[in-house]
């Protein structure tokens, strides 16, 4: 159960992005309605975690593979954030009610970072949650948020390769990413 748990919990916001978009097009109450559920479930999955604490593992995923483990800190985290989605969903109708083209900002929720196991599914989901962010940062679609948004996609890209590089690196010298075999 606790497989299933956090590897719904990492990868059902990804997969309901993708009805964001057809529900703007049927009509804003519609995708409304939708982006204040999808955080309500997933805080739900977040609590069940509490009763299921375990370890998911997608092997060779990223060529490292990937680990999740729920467990005091990380169930902590999740069930957190999963309540601050929700929170910051419910006044989603009012803040934007006078913009337009703020589908995408609806789409990037990311649980992977405080469920990672290991050093680098973090990274990999900081790396995702990059690109996510530049979403936010040029949500105005203004000349001066686009510019903002290509300096921090820029930085964001050279600090991950270098991080990337410092992660092989540990990698080759404990011989393990996984927070638990690392020697403190």
């Amino acid at each position: 159960m606790s497989t299933f748990l956090l590897l719904f919990l990492v990868f059902f916001p990804f997969l309901s992005a993708y009805f964001v978009y057809p529900l703007r097009r049927r009509g804003r109450e519609y995708r409304n309605l939708y982006i204040r559920v999808i955080p309500g479930v997933e805080l739900m999955a977040a609590v069940l975690l509490l009763a299921f604490p375990g370890t998911a593992v997608l092997p060779q995923v990223c060529g490292m593979g990937l680990r999740f483990e729920a467990g005091s800190l990380h169930t902590m985290l999740a069930v957190l954030s999963a309540f601050l989605w929700l929170m910051t969903a419910l006044p989603c109708k009012e803040y934007f009610a006078d913009r337009e083209g703020v589908n995408r900002y609806y789409c990037s929720w990311l649980m992977g970072v405080f469920l990672a196991a290991d050093l680098f599914t973090l990274f990999v989901f900081f790396e995702i949650m990059s690109f996510a962010s530049y979403v936010w940062v040029a949500q105005n679609e203004n000349p001066g948020a686009l510019r903002a948004g290509q300096t921090y996609l820029a930085v964001a890209v050279f600090g991950g390769m270098m991080l990337l590089v410092g992660l092989l690196m540990l990698h080759h010298l404990l011989g393990s990413l996984i927070f638990e075999r690392m020697p403190g």
